[in-house]
């Protein structure tokens, strides 16, 4: 059997086959091309009942620091023809956040937020300048983000009690070609691709684990994607803020929703713990 990257399976599948079918056709291809001894303890897990739902960019690898380093480039750039780079800088993610509805997080959104916020400031904006923006700002694709310290670890950790989730949204191309790049795929059980994350995507999680959400955790660095819809949908949390460069647009909410599960740690080698203790 082909299949392209054999971890992946699709949110959109409401009515998952039967999860012994879904282990026959596709494990032993995953485990053999990832080398992660896929069915090794899936049933093991299976019997444990929990399971923990990573985030990937900016928890599992630093992506926002790329960011950050190609806007700094960028701002140079718009500077040295005339442009205030303070101004570009809060207009570009302005049009980053902007561009989300019809670009959906794909290759062309950061180039093209980063293009339109010269030309909207600039006084006779150049095609050469935006064309140089568009370049540089098209750059960071080509660099895979450094994993994060301890989180190899911590993932190996806990991979032995839980059933492991990677959840990541974003273009589909791209986050599959960042995760493959990582080496990370083969720590978990399943990676999941959606445009966005929502308290649905996380309740199909936990219906494709057999697993209620009150035995269910999600780590990641995110308020408005990883912790808050995730507690929407009954699962515990462990907000991961390490201190690193956050995105703009994933800071437009603050705190976590009251009542629900909530932790948080800046160090990732505390994760694994924190969720041991909370299943007791």
């Amino acid at each position: 059997m082909s299949v392209r990257f054999p971890y992946i399976w699709p949110i959109e599948m409401k009515t998952p086959e039967p999860l012994l079918r879904r282990l026959h056709v596709s494990s032993v291809e995953t485990g053999s091309r990832l080398g992660c001894g896929a069915t090794r303890s899936f049933l093991r897990r299976l019997r444990l009942h929990s399971l923990v739902v990573f985030d990937f960019d900016d928890t599992c690898v630093d992506t926002a620091p790329l960011y950050t380093r190609a806007r700094a480039q960028c701002r140079e750039i718009v500077a040295a023809d005339g442009v205030d780079p303070a101004q570009w800088n809060a207009l570009q993610q302005k049009c980053d956040a902007a561009l989300i509805p019809t670009l959906k997080f794909g290759p062309a959104q950061f180039p093209t937020a980063c293009v339109e916020a010269y030309e909207a400031l600039a006084k006779s904006p150049k095609p050469s300048v935006s064309k140089k923006l568009y370049a540089t700002a098209s750059a960071v694709l080509t660099n895979p983000p450094p994993v994060k310290a301890g989180v190899d670890k911590a993932l190996a950790e806990l991979s032995r009690d839980h059933i492991m989730v990677l959840l990541t949204k974003g273009n589909s191309e791209v986050q599959e070609r960042l995760v493959r790049a990582s080496g990370l795929g083969g720590r978990f059980d399943k990676v999941v691709m959606v445009g966005d994350k929502n308290p649905e995507a996380f309740r199909e999680i936990c219906r494709w684990a057999h697993v209620a959400p009150e035995r269910a955790w999600s780590v990641g660095n995110s308020l408005p994607s990883d912790i808050n819809p995730a507690m929407r949908a009954g699962l515990s949390t462990v907000h991961f803020k390490d201190g690193a460069d956050v995105w703009t647009y994933e800071q437009r909410e603050t705190k976590p929703l009251p009542g629900g599960r909530y932790s948080s740690t800046d160090r990732m080698a505390k994760v694994p713990a924190i969720i041991h203790k909370g299943l007791g």
